[in-house]
């Protein structure tokens, strides 16, 4: 593969169009995040535990999770949706997800997500 050329496997090309879908959907979604009252999101995110403790709440099995406002366990979330999925690099597991206003556009964070843990899924397993 040439770099200077600007020659790229499918999959960097899959992951780079996923990460700007993404940070597209994270700069809208803190956009309206900052307008609302958002201490308890901030803690959630300072306190690294507590958004741990969140995704092993709601993440099961290999599927996307969605959980949109009172569906939340915690009060103080349920003004927030998460939407998650998991990756594997065939010997662990990981996250990668959104957290934002329940009045987001789903249909695009959701297509971010998926596409950033297939892409990133790819890219793990094809280096182990």
């Amino acid at each position: 593969m040439s770099e200077g050329m600007g020659i790229h496997s499918r999959d960097e090309v899959a992951l780079k169009s996923a990460m700007e879908r993404f940070v597209d959907a994270r700069v809208r979604g803190l956009a309206e995040l900052i307008r609302s009252d958002s201490q308890a999101l901030r803690r959630m995110i300072e306190e690294k535990t507590r958004l741990i403790q969140l995704l092993d709440d709601y993440m099961s099995g290999d599927a996307l999770t969605i959980v949109i406002g009172s569906e939340h366990h915690w009060p103080d979330l349920q003004r927030f949706s998460l939407i998650a999925c998991r990756y594997t690099d065939g010997h662990g597991t990981g996250a990668v997800g959104v957290i934002g206003p329940t009045r987001m556009r789903y249909s695009r964070a959701i297509n971010a997500v998926e596409g950033l843990s297939r892409a990133i899924s790819r890219m793990v397993s094809t280096r182990s």
